[in-house]
């Protein structure tokens, strides 16, 4: 068994691997970072010395730091999401001390081999999971006329398009609605200092409130762990950033029977099937309005994320990859 030591500063992506790593036996150290380069170095060298294997969770500032710092007997493995593409934190990481960067996303794998220089042998690509099996839930009679946005902040999430949607649903059914999910700008006192975007964020807020096609039909539902539940009133999850990384609302979502509408960020066609995906607003409310609501067709959405990126599958690719064989339940 191994000693794996898990690092970064957000590990919400990653938990449910060093849940079953615990399972299968392997001890796990967490180096729990305070931000992108903010630690506690006493502490990061003690659980160092004790690692077989490192997973350095974001390629920021902790990666950095673990691969100026790791032993030769021990193995590095960085996760690559999308926010570090726009840092400088991959370009400064000691490659040669990294066995392997593992990408979420294929989109970003060569946009990174590209911009950072990164040998490509140096690289692979295992996707987000999803813990489908607390998604397996039953809809409310009103879902079929709710449409969902699990998040809204930054404004690359477009928030705009969202309400433009459900404008557009209205004119056809008033029915619909819009149900958001999460924390709002003024939440965050990073938001906050950003003036523009505040402005922008105040002019949809107004939207809702003077168009009598949005009045009444816009819901915000206050974020926490019941994102299973909340999408229980949820039949159609919306994606409509400018861009993502993976975007897990839209797995979550469409294992819980929502219907996923995405607005074709660049590399949504290597995460999701290219029928998922749409052209603008436009295509997207057409296909709300156009889709079937039979329940064979969102259990056959449902299984092609199933057999995916359910979080037994990606724990048996994250094995075959450090050279471990999943024993026990987790090996059914």
């Amino acid at each position: 068994m191994l000693t794996i030591l898990i690092a970064g500063h957000n590990l919400h992506f990653i938990k449910n691997l060093v849940e079953l790593f615990e399972q299968e036996g392997h001890t796990v150290l967490i180096d729990l970072w305070q931000g992108h380069y903010k630690h506690d170095e006493t502490q990061s060298l003690t659980k160092l010395s004790n690692a077989d294997l490192i997973i350095c969770e974001w390629a920021l500032g902790n990666s950095v730091w673990y691969s100026n710092n790791v032993k030769e007997h021990q193995r590095l493995f960085i996760r690559f999401h999308r926010q570090e593409i726009e840092t400088d934190y991959p370009a400064k990481i000691n490659i040669d001390s990294v066995e392997k960067i593992v990408f979420v996303s294929p989109f970003f794998q060569s946009k990174a081999i590209e911009l950072f220089e990164i040998p490509m042998h140096k690289t692979t690509f295992i996707p987000n999971y999803v813990k489908t099996d607390d998604f397996s839930i039953s809809k409310t009679k009103n879902a079929k006329f709710t449409i969902g946005m699990l998040g809204i902040i930054p404004q690359m999430k477009r928030f705009d398009l969202g309400l433009d949607i459900l404008r557009n649903l209205q004119q056809h059914d008033s029915r619909y609605n819009l149900r958001i999910k999460g924390k709002l700008p003024k939440d965050y006192e990073w938001m906050i200092k950003r003036e523009l975007e505040m402005k922008w964020y105040e002019s949809q807020f107004s939207r809702i409130q003077t168009d009598n096609q949005l009045i009444n039909k816009v819901h915000f539902d206050d974020w926490g762990d019941d994102v299973a539940e909340w999408f229980e009133n949820i039949g159609f999850i919306l994606s409509v950033s400018d861009f993502e990384g993976t975007h897990q609302a839209v797995a979550e979502g469409t294992v819980s029977g929502a219907f996923p509408m995405i607005l074709k960020w660049p590399g949504a066609d290597s995460i999701y099937p290219k029928s998922w995906c749409y052209k603008d607003a436009e295509s997207i409310t057409n296909s709300i309005l156009n889709h079937s609501t039979r329940k064979s067709l969102r259990k056959k959405h449902a299984k092609k994320i199933i057999e995916k990126y359910d979080v037994k599958i990606i724990y048996h690719k994250w094995c075959e990859l450090i050279g471990k064989t999943p024993i026990g339940a987790i090996n059914d």
